[in-house]
């Protein structure tokens, strides 16, 4: 199954001034949306490249539910 890249969005909020959040809170956040973002591209690479026939559905230990917990 074929899973297309996202990009981080740029948001308005960004660009101004907020009462009672910080620039630097809003910058800070918006580096930690930037990594959500990086990692699901990274998970969706991965399940991507799955042949799902051949995935095993052991509970404990398996390739499918390393990437379904990151």
């Amino acid at each position: 199954m074929p899973w297309d890249q996202i990009k981080a969005r740029k948001f308005a909020a960004l660009d101004r001034d907020l009462d009672g959040i910080s620039r630097q809170t809003m910058e800070d956040h918006y580096k930690l949306y930037e990594g959500y973002v990086k990692k699901t591209n990274e998970c969706r690479k991965i399940l991507s490249e799955f042949d799902y026939s051949e995935i095993e559905g052991n509970q404990v230990c398996s390739q499918l539910r390393s990437v379904s917990v990151d």
